[in-house]
């Protein structure tokens, strides 16, 4: 992950998505960070985050014990979801699949990855926008088929 970091660089700003509000007319000022902060704003790319992704789709060459660690339920939320170590989780899909969910929200920010790891399917979505959730709503039965649709009706 060669373009993700923890803190802001003044280089970012040529490429930078500017946050913007539900109408998408008015933009927030961007937020720049300047001492790291693991748990929250990461700047990184599409493109950066889905080799994140996939990495956790085949395992990241753990061994399967402490692969099976991170993906083990260990608070429930909700009657259809828990939560793993960074994770939410959504078991009982169809053919013994389930889905690990991370989310992120702030101010003009919407993201989402969506992991099926059994069947090696999964989605990123970055919106900078307030409603982002509302086209990542839209995406995950458009991109993902049965799945997706079945996994919707069980998680919202």
């Amino acid at each position: 992950m060669y373009d993700s970091r923890l803190t802001w660089k003044d280089n970012l700003e040529a490429r930078f998505a500017k946050w913007h509000d539900q109408a998408g007319k008015n933009t927030y000022e961007t937020f720049k960070s300047t001492k790291p902060n693991a748990a929250d704003d990461l700047l990184t790319t599409v493109e950066d985050y889905s080799k994140f992704a996939m990495a956790v789709l085949s395992g990241f060459n753990l061994p399967d014990s402490l692969f099976k660690d991170m993906i083990t339920p260990r608070a429930t939320i909700s009657k259809n979801s828990s939560m793993c170590l960074g994770w939410e989780y959504f078991g009982s899909l169809p053919n013994g699949e389930y889905a690990i969910l991370h989310t992120g929200s702030d101010l003009g920010v919407k993201t989402l990855v969506l992991l099926f790891p059994r069947s090696k399917q999964g989605l990123v979505v970055f919106t900078n926008s307030d409603n982002g959730h509302l086209l990542y709503e839209k995406l995950i039965p458009l991109a993902l088929g049965k799945l997706g649709e079945t996994f919707m009706k069980t998680a919202f």
